[in-house]
């Protein structure tokens, strides 16, 4: 595994703005849009649906509509 994989280990501990990459940020974004979607039981409104996303994923944001 370790000559296999040895390139993509070492940049496992490169940073980059003092945080190590991996895809923990996306996947807890994938969750909370998938709680979202589960709890709605179907929004019939895709621009409500839409805005409700974006705010939850960004709740400091403003919108206009």
């Amino acid at each position: 595994m370790l000559t296999n994989w040895h390139e993509e280990i070492i940049n496992s501990f490169t940073l980059t703005n003092g945080k190590r990459i991996n895809n923990s940020y996306m996947e807890s974004k994938n969750r909370v849009l998938s709680r979202l979607i589960f709890n709605a039981n179907g929004f019939k409104n895709f621009e409500r649906t839409r805005n409700r996303m974006l705010y939850c994923l960004n709740p400091d944001d403003t919108f206009r509509l």
